[in-house]
């Protein structure tokens, strides 16, 4: 019997037509088994023929406050948006977050409508997770809880990392020009999260929700190898993990929405590559989505 089940996760999809098309790939012929949907982006409609093409592809939906406007009209939602009736960006939301200024049923309510978009396209979505990790603050934990149970929604992503990703001699990894500093903030980051993915999956589970065990993804860092790939997995423990990637090709939609474009191709390989699969049957990991949680032992 496998030791371990691994839900292989493709943030972003929708975010644009070269995203849809990578995460297609990745699922016919590499090891990704689900994807989380961003109902507000501009390629929401091309993912929704996809979930018509990829039928086993499991779909939850990717939670979004830092990227584009609201589905909401900006005069319902003031506390989340700037004056051009966009979201803030990360740090300003994060920042408006601790110091309670921003109304969480302003939150809900957007995050609402973006579930109810993608239920009434069609997805069945088995867990939330979101843009940025932000559904990980502790002051939108309810939030994410109330919504799950809502809309029955069985799981929310938990980002407790496993830890960090072992570095080989020439590992480009962690993206091109990538120092020492750099993979320290890496470090850092995959530390906080894990410590709010653990106050997060104690809400979770007190609930009766559905969280893996760990989650890889924060320590490898944006644009990951083949090699680096496999060097994770074969670290992987008993148990239920959750595998965080981004896997696409770069157009010009993505380019005006988000910093990481290049390093998509990158990881859709490593995904694809043989090996990778390969190496997943021979240490005995079976592969899954959120719907699969609840029978694992």
């Amino acid at each position: 019997m496998p030791r371990t089940l691994l839900v292989v996760n493709a943030d972003d999809l929708g975010i644009s037509e070269g995203v849809n098309l990578g995460i297609a790939q990745a699922h016919r012929a590499g090891i990704l088994t689900s994807a989380s949907v961003m109902a507000n982006m501009p390629a929401f409609e091309g993912a929704a023929r996809l979930r018509q093409e990829c039928p086993s592809l499991a779909v939850g939906v990717h939670l979004n406050l830092t990227a584009g406007s609201p589905l909401l009209p900006p005069s319902r939602v003031p506390h989340l948006v700037d004056g051009d009736g966009r979201f803030h960006r990360l740090d300003h939301l994060l920042a408006r977050l601790t110091l309670r200024r921003i109304d969480p049923s302003q939150v809900e309510a957007e995050l609402s409508a973006q579930v109810e978009r993608a239920l009434g396209a069609g997805f069945a979505p088995d867990h939330l997770d979101s843009h940025h990790h932000v559904h990980c603050h502790p002051a939108l934990h309810s939030v994410v809880v109330r919504l799950a149970r809502r809309y029955g929604v069985g799981g929310i992503r938990c980002p407790v990392e496993l830890g960090l990703a072992p570095r080989r001699a020439g590992d480009p990894a962690r993206g091109a020009g990538r120092g020492r500093g750099s993979r320290t903030a890496a470090q850092l980051k995959a530390l906080g999260l894990s410590l709010l993915g653990l106050m997060l999956r104690r809400r979770v589970r007190g609930a009766g929700l559905l969280a893996t065990d760990r989650f890889l993804g924060l320590s490898l860092g944006s644009g990951f190898s083949a090699e680096a790939l496999q060097t994770s997995l074969r670290r992987l423990p008993h148990g239920t993990v959750e595998l965080m990637c981004h896997p696409g090709h770069p157009d010009a939609r993505l380019a005006a929405l988000t910093r990481f474009v290049e390093g998509r191709e990158a990881e859709l390989a490593a995904l694809l590559h043989p090996g990778t699969g390969e190496l997943l049957r021979r240490i005995g990991v079976a592969l899954g989505s959120y719907s699969d949680l609840s029978g694992w032992r």
